[in-house]
C-alpha cells in the first residue's frame, strides 16, 4: 500500500510539471521547448534530474505507466545497494521506501562492513527459505505423527473390540476348571490305575451341563464323563509308558472353552533305570536298585554278580576251574607209595596245587589214582589249608563212591586213608589202581576271602 501511494504521488507531481512545460511551449513556441530540453541537458545534476522527471512524467501519461507500476526499488537483488535510482523516482537505494525492509538498509547489513550487503541479502534470503522449509517439514512431520497416532488409536479400538468378542460372546466369561489330582510332575508305573479329579464351574450353566474331556497327547481321549452337581469331575485310567501332557477341556453351552494342563511321567518298571546307572532291567541290569551292579560294572570280590553275567567273582576263580563237581574234578595224577618188604624200605610220593573258593557256591574237586599192586597198598594223607580263621570249611575224602574221611573247621584240615598195609596186605589186596576224590567247600564263606588261595597236598606212603 505504501509503495502504491508513493507511485501515485510521483505521478501527480510529474503531471503538474508537464502542465508547466506545456504553457511554456505555447508561449515560447517550439524553440523555447528545445531550449528547455537543452537547459535540462546542460544543467547540473539537479536540473537534469528535474528535466528527466518532467520528461518521464510526460512519458508516464503514455504507454510506460504500467511499467512504472510493476517496478520499484529493491524488487531485484542488489538494487538497494547499487547507488542507482532503479525505479526513477528520485530516491536512491536505502532512501527509497521500497528498500525499507532490505537487509542492506538495516544496521547489520549497512553498518557491518559499509558495503552493499549483497552477500548478507543472499544469506538472509536463503536463511528465510530454509526456515520456511524447516517449518513446512515440521508441520508435515506433525501431521504424519498425528495420522500415525490416529491409526494406532483405530487399531487399539479394533483390538479392544476383538477382545470383547473373545471374552464376552454373550456378556459372560468362559468356564472355570482346576485339576486337583494328580499333582503336576508326578510319576506312575504303567500298571497303576491313576485317579484324576478336577473342579469345574460356569456363570450361567450348571456343572452337569458342561462338556468335559480328558485328553493325553500320547493316548488321545481318556474320557468324557460329566461333572457332579457340586462341580467335581473324576476319571480313573491306566496310561502307557512315556511323558504325558494331560489336558482337561471344559466347554459351556455358549461355546466358551477353558482348559487346564498337567504333566505326568509313566514308567515301565522293566525299561526304567531305577538306580540311574545307565541300564534298565530290559537293558540287562540284574539289580536296578544297586547303582554298582550293571552290565558295565567291574567285578569285585564280594557276594554279588557285579557285572550281571550270571557269575559271581569269576575274575577271581583259580586256573583249575571248572572243578565244581565230581565229574569235573581236576586230575592230580597217579601216586604210588612204596611199602617195602614187610614194611621195610617204604617210600613216599606226593602232589600239591593251589586253589580258591571264589564264591559261596564254589566247590573244588580233585582226584588221583593210588597205585595198588600185589605187594603195594599205600596209605594216604590229604592236607588242605590254610583257611581263614573266621570261616568254616569242609574237606571230604572219597574212595570211589564211599566217603572215607571228613574234616571241618579252619586253618589246616587233614583227611587220611589207611591201606591194607605190609607185604601180606599188599599180597592179598589184589592189583590195580584205587581212585580217590577230595571235595573242598565252605559252610561259612567270607566274601572278602574270595581270592584267598589254599593248597591241596596229597601224600602216599
Amino acid at each position: 500500500m505504501r509503495l502504491a501511494l508513493i507511485s501515485l504521488l510521483t505521478l501527480t507531481l510529474a503531471v503538474g510539471c508537464g502542465d508547466g512545460a506545456g504553457d511554456n511551449k505555447s508561449d515560447d513556441g517550439p524553440e523555447s521547448s528545445e531550449e528547455g530540453w537543452d537547459d535540462g541537458e546542460d544543467g547540473g545534476a539537479g536540473g537534469g534530474a528535474g528535466s528527466d522527471g518532467a520528461d518521464d512524467s510526460g512519458s508516464d501519461d503514455g504507454t510506460d505507466d504500467d511499467d512504472d507500476t510493476r517496478e520499484y526499488e529493491g524488487d531485484d537483488p542488489g538494487e538497494c545497494s547499487d547507488e542507482a535510482d532503479n525505479d526513477r523516482n528520485g530516491l536512491f537505494d536505502c532512501e527509497d521506501p521500497g528498500c525499507a525492509g532490505s537487509p542492506a538498509c538495516t544496521e547489520d547489513g549497512v553498518g557491518a562492513d559499509g558495503g552493499d550487503g549483497d552477500d548478507d541479502d543472499t544469506g538472509s534470503i536463503a536463511t528465510g527459505d530454509e526456515e520456511d522449509t524447516a517449518s513446512a517439514v515440521e508441520e508435515t512431520g506433525d501431521d504424519d505423527e498425528s495420522d500415525t497416532a490416529a491409526e494406532d488409536h483405530d487399531e487399539s479400538d479394533t483390538a479392544a473390540e476383538d477382545d470383547d468378542e473373545i471374552d464376552d460372546h454373550d456378556g459372560t466369561t468362559g468356564p472355570e476348571c482346576l485339576i486337583t489330582a494328580p499333582d503336576h510332575g508326578e510319576w506312575f508305573w504303567n500298571s497303576d490305575l491313576i485317579h484324576f479329579e478336577a473342579e469345574v464351574a460356569d456363570e450361567t450353566d450348571p456343572p452337569e451341563a458342561l462338556d468335559i474331556r480328558w485328553n493325553s497327547d500320547l493316548d488321545g481321549i481318556l474320557g468324557t464323563l460329566s461333572a457332579s452337581a457340586s462341580g467335581v469331575v473324576t476319571l480313573d485310567t491306566i496310561l502307557t509308558a512315556g511323558y504325558h501332557l494331560i489336558t482337561l477341556d471344559v466347554t459351556d453351552t455358549d461355546g466358551n472353552m477353558t482348559e487346564e494342563t498337567i504333566n505326568l511321567e509313566i514308567r515301565d518298571p522293566m525299561a526304567h533305570d531305577g538306580d540311574l546307572d545307565g541300564y534298565s532291567e530290559l537293558a540287562g541290569d540284574c539289580d536296578d536298585a544297586d547303582p554298582y551292579t550293571s552290565p558295565g560294572a567291574e567285578e569285585i570280590c564280594d557276594a554279588y554278580d557285579n557285572d550281571c553275567d550270571g557269575e559271581i567273582n569269576e575274575d577271581f576263580a583259580d586256573e583249575f576251574e571248572p572243578s565244581d563237581s565230581k565229574e569235573a574234578s581236576y586230575y592230580m595224577g597217579t601216586l604210588g607209595g612204596d611199602t617195602g618188604i614187610m614194611g621195610i624200605g617204604a617210600g613216599a610220593d606226593s602232589s600239591s596245587l593251589g586253589m580258591t573258593l571264589h564264591s559261596a557256591d564254589d566247590e573244588d574237586w580233585v582226584y588221583f589214582d593210588a597205585d595198588d599192586d600185589w605187594f603195594d597198598s599205600p596209605n594216604l594223607r590229604v592236607e588242605v589249608g590254610m583257611f581263614p580263621a573266621a570261616g568254616d570249611y569242609v574237606v571230604e575224602l572219597y574212595l570211589d563212591d564211599t566217603m572215607e574221611d571228613i574234616a571241618t573247621g579252619s586253618g589246616r584240615l587233614t583227611v587220611s586213608f589207611e591201606g591194607e598195609g605190609g607185604f601180606l596186605g599188599g599180597l592179598f589186596s589184589g592189583s590195580g589202581d584205587d581212585d580217590f576224590w577230595v571235595r573242598i567247600y565252605s559252610d561259612s564263606w567270607l566274601a572278602s576271602d574270595c581270592d584267598h588261595r589254599y593248597t591241596v597236598e596229597v601224600s602216599a606212603y
